[in-house]
């Protein structure tokens, strides 16, 4: 086999505590034609690994050559370098006059070329001269090497301002060997003084500064710095190019905790020096989202505090400008938030991802805040995912949460608890939120929560799952908004708005504005409370004792799978609700009216058994099914109180006539009291007829109001009209044939009044 690659070394490959197996692409013999190479990154220390005892090679042979196993995986921080190393030895014995094998040459050839390249390998990692150059220079060229290696510690590097410094090479004249305290301390010549100027001040002396260069913080602990180096720059904090390059001034006494400090082998302290762009990173911080780099991020913030005028930090929560695009977790006590929006903070963007393992992801509770954004964010907390709360008399204003995802394992999404009614301009837009199963605080679980807020909009919304109201409004809020939101699932009520008592100075609350609402009720989710509708409404406006319910305005909302649709509260003070393009399906009740209650607008209902439930005093403008109800109405009210008037009333009836002639046929219990069109439509091929009767009824006389009827009839049924049949609405006509289970409207439009049940038959 030939040697067809110039490939005789793999690697370095950087370790991370896991990997084991590395690969080496180059054609070996024998294992122990190789050589493994283990590097401490930080150090530069080399160990050569023992075959079989630290590792194992496989590939013997094969031209791509094959791979090791390492028994302990390298750590990060270490690396691993795979060479092929042949003994200068010649093993192969050929008999004179015996067989000469193709394959016994090309393996003496082959490891020859083997040997071949090994030597250029180390050649290629050999400094070397210039090929002219004379030989006998080399004496000179060497004892200058061992010189430079000797004095390393007294050499100068000026840091910070390379590009200020002349070249060494051109200015060799004016390097004067400085004898004394050591042979190899260089003094800056004149032509570099300016330079060196530039950085004193910068510094805030204006003397020679004098920098030793050290990789990382632990390569200064191992060191002893000459007395001259008032300087040092470390290129990383564990290992050079971290991210933690930094500069230290050499201090008298041992700095504060927390100033970024380090002390060197002969007992020096160093603090970072002033004046640089402090970062985490140049504390110690790992940034591996594994780590708790609580400790470093403080610090940083708090020496900008202190000593930079780039940022205003009155708390070590409280910052003001800035912009946070990275994760943050908290892992401190129950409750701490990974994020703290403190006093007077004015403009505060974060859009990485903020994570709070038992407590809050976001908190305010701040005085004067403003200008808050959290967009392409990832919020996540066991407890509340965003909690604004005036326990400190907040007055937070103009924020922004918009297209983030959110989750609160055991409380709220968002909560905005405003009850002093201070807060305002609240935009919530394009996020998607979900709340956990967690161990619930007492009234929590919402996926947005409103109270005496003022100015907010929540839109364009998906609301994945609750574990109690999707939306809660309550209190003194004011132009107030919700568009284009969809509750997936929830285990509570949809949308949850009240008005509690007016006490501690709050005054009247607004009704708000909702548009284009999906609410979905699951009552087959393993958290439900109960395992059934009841209880559980898909809008509910809820009015008390001190006010009505807030006067709101419905667009395009669809409730799915509760035991109210809609729940319209009333109150001795009663104002008008404004639903349009309302929908409920597989609701038990499409809508309940308590006492008082006004709706204006329409509600289409689809599977639901009974149409409206309502209490005294109550009015509902139109309401239609699209399916066949088994109640019309169901009335909780009393006699002795004003009922409940229907304006418009549409439901569908399966007509069966089974024999041919007149037949009549019970549609509803006749109301309490009646003043209404009624229309009556069947169309089916020849069963197919549309008559319009003004009907009256005042409790006891039900009568067709002369010159009101507009009848049409084709085919087979004839002679069509209501009666009142034994206190129920009925069909009165005549067919000629038999008719089986055919889709029937009967639609009143006027004066549904009643004060009882109305059953659909």
């Amino acid at each position: 086999m030939t040697v067809a690659s110039e490939t005789n070394r793999s690697g370095p490959y950087n370790g991370n505590g896991v990997t084991t197996v590395f690969d080496y692409e180059f054609r070996i013999i024998s294992q122990a034609h190789l050589l493994v190479i283990k590097t401490v990154t930080a150090t530069g220390v080399e160990t050569t690994l023992t075959l079989d005892a630290d590792y194992t090679a496989s590939g013997v042979g094969a031209s791509g050559g094959g791979q090791i196993t390492t028994l302990v995986a390298p750590a990060a921080g270490e690396t691993i370098t795979i060479l092929r190393k042949v003994p200068f030895v010649q093993e192969t014995d050929l008999e004179n006059q015996g067989a000469y094998y193709a394959e016994t040459l090309e393996t003496v050839a082959d490891l020859s070329v083997m040997r071949d390249q090994e030597l250029q390998e180390q050649v290629n990692r050999a400094i070397q001269i210039p090929i002219s150059s004379d030989p006998a220079e080399l004496d000179d060229l060497v004892a200058n090497i061992i010189r430079l290696k000797d004095s390393v510690d007294e050499i100068d590097v000026v840091a910070g301002i390379a590009d200020d410094v002349t070249a060494v090479a051109d200015n060799t004249a004016n390097i004067n060997i400085v004898a004394g305290l050591s042979d190899e301390i260089l003094a800056v010549p004149a032509q570099v003084a300016a330079a060196e100027a530039a950085r004193d001040a910068a510094e805030g002396a204006a003397e020679t500064v004098v920098v030793a260069r050290y990789n990382s913080k632990a390569g200064v602990e191992a060191a002893t710095v000459n007395v001259a180096v008032q300087s040092i720059e470390v290129t990383g904090y564990f290992a050079a190019g971290d991210g933690g390059k930094a500069i230290f001034k050499r201090v008298g006494a041992e700095p504060a905790a927390g100033n970024g400090k380090i002390q060197s082998l002969d007992g020096a302290w160093w603090q970072l020096s002033e004046g640089q762009n402090t970062t985490a990173d140049m504390l110690g911080a790992v940034g591996d989202e594994i780590t708790n780099d609580n400790t470093a991020v403080r610090n940083a913030i708090a020496l900008r505090a202190a000593a930079s005028k780039r940022y205003l930090v009155n708390t070590i929560n409280s910052v003001s400008n800035v912009v946070v695009d990275e994760r943050i977790v908290d892992n401190g006590a129950a409750n701490n938030p990974a994020i703290s929006i403190g006093n007077n903070t004015e403009f505060y963007r974060f859009s990485g991802r903020a994570e709070s393992l038992d407590g809050q992801a976001v908190n305010d509770s701040s005085s004067a805040a403003s200008k808050i954004i959290f967009g392409y964010a990832d919020l996540k907390a066991a407890s509340y995912c965003i909690l604004s709360d005036d326990a400190s008399d907040t007055n937070l204003k103009d924020v922004i949460i918009t297209s983030s995802f959110m989750y609160s394992n055991r409380a709220d999404v968002i909560a905005l608890n405003h009850f002093n009614a201070n807060a305002q301009n609240f935009l919530m837009h394009g996020n998607i939120m979900e709340t956990g199963n967690g161990s619930a605080f007492p009234g929590s679980g919402f996926g947005v929560s409103v109270a005496g807020t003022k100015g907010w909009l929540l839109a364009d919304t998906i609301i994945k799952y609750t574990r109690s109201e999707a939306i809660h409004i309550e209190d003194e809020q004011r132009e107030g908004q919700i568009s284009n939101v969809t509750v997936r699932e929830t285990i509570d009520h949809g949308l949850y708005i009240s008005r509690s008592a007016e006490s501690g100075g709050q005054g009247p609350s607004e009704g708000i504005n909702v548009s284009n609402l999906v609410v979905k009720h699951n009552i087959a989710h393993p958290s439900h409370p109960t395992g059934t509708k009841a209880g559980f409404y898909g809008v509910y406006v809820l009015a008390t004792e001190h006010g009505s319910a807030p006067a709101c305005n419905f667009s395009n909302i669809r409730a799915h799978g509760f035991e109210y649709g809609f729940n319209i509260g009333g109150g001795s003070a009663v104002e008008v609700c404004s639903i349009q393009n309302g929908y409920a399906k597989d609701c038990d009740f499409a809508i309940n009216l308590t006492a008082g209650a006004i709706v204006r607008g329409e509600i289409l209902a689809t599977d639901c058994p009974t149409l409206v439930r309502a209490s005294n005093n109550s009015e509902l403008e139109s309401i239609i099914t699209n399916t066949v109800p088994t109640g019309l109405l169901d009335y909780v009210g009393t006699t002795i109180n004003h009922g409940v008037t229907i304006r418009h009333l549409q439901f569908q009836k399966l007509l069966t006539l089974t024999d041919a002639g007149a037949q009549v046929i019970d549609l509803m219990d006749m109301p309490t009291r009646l003043l209404a069109r009624i229309s009556l439509r069947l169309n089916n091929n020849n069963h197919a007829f549309h008559t319009s009767l003004m009907v009256s009824f005042d409790g006891t006389t039900f009568s067709i109001i002369p010159n009101t009827s507009v009848p049409s009839h084709i085919g087979t049924i004839s002679a069509v009209t209501l009666i009142n049949n034994a206190g129920k609405l009925a069909l009165s006509l005549t067919c000629t044939t038999i008719v089986t289970a055919k889709r029937l409207v009967v639609d009143i439009t006027g004066d549904t009044y009643s004060t009882k049940d109305l059953l659909a038959y």
